[in-house]
């Protein structure tokens, strides 16, 4: 139970903290940058679209993350496991991995609802909308030869900016939801049952296409990670005098463990080794991230990103767009996720502290 409160309130901490980075990171790594934010119109705007479903979805997913992770180094590292007494590294990769495909079931579909959000314009819908208008009430009404020469030249003007705007509705729906059974067939009345087949078909598709991209992003993530973390807290704690486990001070005065001063040593230790390893692996596996975001905005439709796996998109990314594309967003994604990680597992690491040395079994 400690595992479960001290990682949901971790990481309920960090999405709410880092969010807007998140959401700079992944407008940052779209393909149509220049013209869903042109001249940067709205780039720093609504760096909380879609944040919701991911407080509803980080809660039960760091909670599954962090007792699959702590259950399965206990049995890795038990006298019965044939791993007991190798090397810890490993049985920290192997719990990590685990940990994430199963907390990856949770947070896939908010993945999805929330990255799709991110990259929508708010800011230059808005001002589409309102120069409509503004054009609309313009309009001359006067009677005459001039003004209805006029009114039909505005008429005509104000029709195209009425397809460009349902362009750009189009496009922000294809954003925004799978557009599923919308086939032409089906605006002119086919079958119901057979969209409903099709929609479900595509949703099915696209969150398994979404799971293996996420799990093959945050895989390779916390194989570096975890490791990495584990073996510079046990260096960390050992220098400043904490038990290994991070559960308290060595021999003097903290009792059971729970101490204001444990606690602050505890979250500053953790926090530390924390931040360094994230950054490191955050910087490593960038390429799959951007990858990762390419097939989770996309909308089944053509293009790099939208098709195949995270290698094919990886690949159709380094060709098009050149091999410096994938690495974009990059040094923030490293920023923001040290800054994340150490919040995350030190918030962590001091709750589950603070949790166990009040309710002792």
């Amino acid at each position: 139970m400690d595992t479960v409160v001290a990682g949901a309130l971790a990481a309920f901490v960090v999405d709410l903290s880092i969010y807007p980075l998140d959401t700079l990171k992944t407008r940052l790594q779209t393909p149509d940058l220049k013209s869903r934010f042109p001249n940067g119109r709205g780039l720093y705007s609504g760096l909380y679209q879609g944040v919701g479903s991911v407080i509803v979805a980080t809660l039960p997913a760091a909670g599954v993350f962090f007792t699959t992770y702590e259950q399965t180094k206990r049995t890795l590292n038990s006298d019965t496991s044939p791993l007991n007494g190798s090397n810890t590294a490993f049985s920290h990769m192997i719990s990590s991995c685990a940990a994430e495909l199963v907390s990856c079931l949770v947070l896939t579909p908010a993945e999805i609802l929330k990255q799709r959000a991110q990259v929508i314009n708010k800011k230059q819908e808005a001002a589409a909308v309102d120069a409509l208008g503004s054009k609309r009430a313009e309009a001359p009404r006067a009677g005459s030869e001039k003004g209805v020469a006029t009114r039909e030249a505005r008429g005509s003007e104000v029709r195209g900016d009425d397809r460009r705007l349902d362009r750009a509705k189009v496009q922000v729906q294809s954003i925004t939801r799978e557009p599923c059974g919308n086939t032409r067939k089906d605006r002119l009345g086919g079958s119901a049952s057979s969209s409903s087949i099709k929609g479900q078909g595509r949703l099915f598709s696209n969150f398994g296409r979404s799971y293996l991209a996420l799990a093959g992003r945050n895989l390779p993530f916390t194989a570096i990670q975890f490791p990495l973390y584990e073996d510079l807290r046990s260096k960390i704690s050992d220098w400043v005098g904490l038990r290994v486990d991070g559960t308290g001070s060595r021999g003097g005065g903290g009792g059971g463990g729970g101490g204001g001063s444990d606690l602050v040593k505890v979250g500053l230790v953790s926090g530390s080794s924390a931040a360094i390893a994230g950054s490191v692996s955050a910087l490593l596996t960038t390429p799959i991230d951007v990858a990762k975001t390419r097939i989770m905005i996309s909308s089944g439709g053509g293009g790099s990103g939208s098709g195949g796996g995270v290698m094919e998109v990886m690949l159709a990314i380094a060709s098009k767009e050149g091999p410096r594309a994938l690495m974009r967003g990059g040094l923030l994604r490293s920023t923001w996720t040290a800054l994340g990680a150490g919040v995350y597992l030190g918030s962590y690491e001091s709750g589950r502290l603070w949790y166990t040395s009040r309710n002792p079994e």
